[in-house]
């Protein structure tokens, strides 16, 4: 694939460590290739509809935590998707570095900046004591704390090449985590009958954005490292939807 594409967090990015040249799945023409791969340059490299939709899925929760704050409580709302956020787009910073590709860790640094926002803003109007994140703001602490200083000592003390494929690995496991977070609110969903655990906008995003990666590893590169993961995110994805379509969207 090319390296001048500003990819998606993680799973984009891991198809650098594909070890042998795949195929796509069918031949494509030159406008759409243009228009998933490099419709959009900046500077010395350029990314497709894809890179936008990555940018427009880590600013999706922006319109969620100004609603946090107007409410001053998180509700039911789960913080994984916002933790995640930001241990993922720091994984893939690393791997970027690692890997001597500035348009996978230019790509991820929004990712990792805004992802930690969001982590902060959750945990200053999360009740005390809150058990539904899943799990506590403690667990999540030193979960990040700990993927990331596994992420730091593989950086550091495995030969290069090693260490990019695993950071890429753990890459590709928290990129997993991250858009299926919002469904770890699902039972609440279902038991109240009410989505106002879950976000709209990004739900959409999650959808626009892996279905434009599935779309792009499948007919321009043919990598499973992209469509692969970016499937089952989209998957992920429509399980809101249609939770939406189920029960509303709450006001």
């Amino acid at each position: 694939p090319n390296v001048n594409l500003v990819r998606p967090a993680g799973a984009a990015a891991a198809a650098a460590l594909a070890a042998a040249p795949s195929a796509a799945l069918c031949q494509v023409n030159p406008t759409t290739q243009w228009l998933l791969e490099s419709c959009v340059p900046l500077g010395s490299v350029s990314m497709g509809l894809p890179g936008l939709a990555a940018q427009y899925f880590f600013l999706s929760p922006l319109t969620t935590m100004s609603q946090i704050r107007a409410d001053g409580t998180v509700g039911s709302r789960p913080l994984l998707p916002y933790s995640a956020m930001f241990v993922n787009g720091s994984t893939w910073v690393a791997y970027g570095l690692l890997a001597g590709h500035p348009a996978i860790w230019l790509a991820n640094v929004p990712g990792a900046l805004l992802g930690a926002a969001y982590f902060a803003t959750y945990v200053r109007y999360c009740p005390p004591g809150a058990t539904h994140l899943p799990g506590t703001v403690t667990t999540h602490y030193l979960g990040a704390v700990a993927f990331l200083c596994a992420v730091a000592a593989a950086s550091l003390g495995l030969p290069e090449d090693q260490a990019a494929t695993v950071v890429g690995l753990m890459g590709n496991v928290i990129v997993l985590v991250m858009f299926g977070g919002p469904l770890s609110a699902m039972k609440q969903v279902i038991k109240t009958q009410s989505t106002a655990a879950l976000a709209l906008p990004v739900a959409i995003a999650t959808v626009v954005n892996c279905s434009l990666w599935t779309t792009y590893g499948a007919l321009v590169t043919g990598d499973p490292y992209i469509w692969f993961p970016n499937s089952v995110g989209a998957l992920f994805g429509i399980a809101q939807l249609a939770l939406f379509a189920r029960y509303g969207i709450h006001r």
